[in-house]
């Protein structure tokens, strides 16, 4: 059979199998999962406390999943981006970086993940050094 006669008549005998591999979280991944998601709903909260001017309708935990959230904030708060706050400004970063957190611990195996998470403390950790923390 040519890719031609298997597409047109019957299908080919040698159809690939496709099997959907699941694996289960850790006991350890659903408590770092948890944990994330109260901090982004904590970081939710105050966004909404400190800035009345966004649509609140579009301020939740789920829809901070979705990757469309920095965008629909970021044209909320594009207009008056230099007026905010920088507590404002490090809520939205901190936004996106619990959910791409979250992105990472289903995509990383735990040594790497680990590595990630070790420097972002880093990162902090350099970053305090040379401010007032």
């Amino acid at each position: 059979h040519t890719l031609c006669d298997c597409t047109q008549h019957d299908p080919c005998p040698l159809q690939p199998d496709v099997v959907e591999l699941h694996q289960q979280m850790t006991p350890n991944m659903t408590a770092i999962q948890l944990a994330v998601l109260e901090i982004m709903k904590a970081c939710v909260v105050e966004l909404k406390t400190a800035n009345p001017i966004l649509d609140t309708d579009d301020l939740s935990v789920e829809n901070a999943l979705g990757k469309s959230f920095d965008l629909v904030v970021r044209m909320q708060l594009d207009p008056v981006w230099n007026q905010l706050s920088l507590k404002t400004k490090q809520l939205v970063f901190d936004l996106k970086m619990l959910r791409t957190l979250l992105f990472f611990l289903t995509q990383y195996d735990c040594v790497t993940f680990n590595s990630y998470l070790e420097s972002l403390s880093m990162d902090l950790h350099g970053c305090c050094q040379h401010s007032l923390c």
